[in-house]
Protein backbone atom coordinates (compact mmCIF):
# COMPACT_ATOMS: atom_id res chain seq x y z
CA UNK A 1 0.00 0.00 0.00
CA UNK A 2 0.79 3.82 -0.61
CA UNK A 3 1.74 5.21 2.74
CA UNK A 4 3.06 8.44 2.23
CA UNK A 5 2.82 11.10 -0.48
CA UNK A 6 6.55 10.77 -1.46
CA UNK A 7 5.26 7.21 -2.19
CA UNK A 8 2.30 8.70 -4.28
CA UNK A 9 4.76 11.16 -5.90
CA UNK A 10 6.76 7.84 -6.91
CA UNK A 11 4.25 6.22 -8.65
CA UNK A 12 2.59 8.80 -10.49
CA UNK A 13 6.15 9.39 -12.07
CA UNK A 14 6.79 5.46 -12.74
CA UNK A 15 3.65 5.50 -14.58
CA UNK A 16 4.30 8.61 -16.53
CA UNK A 17 7.55 7.53 -18.15
CA UNK A 18 7.01 3.65 -17.84
CA UNK A 19 3.28 2.98 -18.75
CA UNK A 20 2.05 2.80 -21.99
CA UNK A 21 -0.91 1.88 -23.81
CA UNK A 22 -1.39 0.13 -26.55
CA UNK A 23 -3.35 2.17 -29.87
CA UNK A 24 -6.21 -0.77 -30.04
CA UNK A 25 -6.65 -3.48 -28.03
CA UNK A 26 -4.55 -5.87 -29.19
CA UNK A 27 -0.50 -5.73 -29.32
CA UNK A 28 2.29 -5.89 -26.52
CA UNK A 29 5.23 -5.25 -26.13
CA UNK A 30 7.30 -7.86 -23.90
CA UNK A 31 10.39 -6.12 -23.42
CA UNK A 32 11.24 -4.78 -19.96
CA UNK A 33 12.08 -1.29 -18.23
CA UNK A 34 14.20 -0.90 -15.24
CA UNK A 35 14.67 1.61 -12.97
CA UNK A 36 16.09 2.50 -9.48
CA UNK A 37 14.15 3.66 -7.03
CA UNK A 38 15.51 6.48 -3.91
CA UNK A 39 16.19 4.36 -1.83
CA UNK A 40 17.92 2.24 -4.62
CA UNK A 41 16.14 -0.46 -4.73
CA UNK A 42 16.09 -2.03 -8.82
CA UNK A 43 12.61 -2.38 -9.91
CA UNK A 44 11.98 -4.24 -13.60
CA UNK A 45 8.20 -4.06 -14.98
CA UNK A 46 7.17 -5.50 -18.32
CA UNK A 47 3.60 -6.14 -19.28
CA UNK A 48 2.58 -4.51 -15.98
CA UNK A 49 3.19 -1.23 -17.88
CA UNK A 50 0.88 -2.53 -20.67
CA UNK A 51 -1.81 -3.92 -18.14
CA UNK A 52 -2.07 -0.88 -15.32
CA UNK A 53 -3.11 1.60 -17.95
CA UNK A 54 -5.69 -0.70 -19.61
CA UNK A 55 -7.95 -0.74 -16.30
CA UNK A 56 -9.38 3.05 -17.52
CA UNK A 57 -10.57 1.50 -20.43
CA UNK A 58 -11.75 -1.63 -18.85
CA UNK A 59 -12.08 -1.96 -15.03
CA UNK A 60 -14.06 -5.22 -14.98
CA UNK A 61 -10.45 -6.84 -15.46
CA UNK A 62 -9.28 -5.55 -11.90
CA UNK A 63 -13.07 -6.77 -11.03
CA UNK A 64 -14.16 -2.89 -10.78
CA UNK A 65 -17.93 -2.57 -11.75
CA UNK A 66 -17.64 0.85 -13.61
CA UNK A 67 -17.53 2.36 -16.70
CA UNK A 68 -14.48 2.61 -18.72
CA UNK A 69 -13.16 6.23 -19.54
CA UNK A 70 -15.04 6.04 -23.41
CA UNK A 71 -17.75 5.48 -21.39
CA UNK A 72 -17.52 8.57 -19.04
CA UNK A 73 -17.14 10.96 -21.74
CA UNK A 74 -19.79 9.63 -23.58
CA UNK A 75 -22.53 9.39 -20.76
CA UNK A 76 -21.11 13.07 -20.26
CA UNK A 77 -21.78 14.47 -23.89
CA UNK A 78 -25.12 12.57 -23.96
CA UNK A 79 -26.08 14.27 -20.92
CA UNK A 80 -25.92 17.48 -22.82
CA UNK A 81 -28.56 18.86 -25.33
CA UNK A 82 -28.45 18.44 -28.75
CA UNK A 83 -27.16 22.23 -29.32
CA UNK A 84 -24.55 22.07 -26.54
CA UNK A 85 -23.53 18.44 -27.67
CA UNK A 86 -22.70 19.94 -30.76
CA UNK A 87 -20.70 23.12 -29.69
CA UNK A 88 -18.34 20.66 -27.45
CA UNK A 89 -17.92 18.04 -30.49
CA UNK A 90 -14.15 19.21 -29.55
CA UNK A 91 -12.60 17.56 -26.58
CA UNK A 92 -9.48 18.59 -24.09
CA UNK A 93 -7.79 16.21 -22.18
CA UNK A 94 -5.56 16.88 -19.79
CA UNK A 95 -3.87 15.66 -16.66
CA UNK A 96 -1.32 12.95 -16.07
CA UNK A 97 -2.80 9.98 -17.30
CA UNK A 98 -3.30 11.49 -20.42
CA UNK A 99 -0.18 12.13 -21.28
CA UNK A 100 0.79 8.18 -21.45
CA UNK A 101 1.65 7.17 -24.48
CA UNK A 102 -1.18 6.39 -27.43
CA UNK A 103 -3.66 7.58 -24.65
CA UNK A 104 -5.52 10.80 -27.03
CA UNK A 105 -5.73 7.66 -30.35
CA UNK A 106 -7.12 5.24 -27.54
CA UNK A 107 -9.54 7.09 -26.24
CA UNK A 108 -10.71 8.21 -29.77
CA UNK A 109 -10.88 4.64 -31.22
CA UNK A 110 -12.72 3.09 -28.10
CA UNK A 111 -15.48 6.17 -28.05
CA UNK A 112 -16.11 5.18 -31.65
CA UNK A 113 -16.36 1.80 -30.64
CA UNK A 114 -18.89 2.26 -27.76
CA UNK A 115 -20.29 5.17 -29.90
CA UNK A 116 -21.20 2.63 -32.88
CA UNK A 117 -22.75 0.18 -30.49
CA UNK A 118 -25.29 3.09 -29.18
CA UNK A 119 -27.19 5.90 -29.80
CA UNK A 120 -27.03 9.37 -28.94
CA UNK A 121 -29.77 10.63 -27.51
CA UNK A 122 -31.94 13.66 -29.29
Amino acid sequence: PIRSSAQLKMCNRIKEKHCKLHKNREGGDKGYTRFTLPDGINLSIGDERYKAPEILFNPLKVGVDQMGVQEVVYTALNSLDSKTRIQASKLLVTGGTSLLDNFIPRLEDEYKRHTSKTKLKG
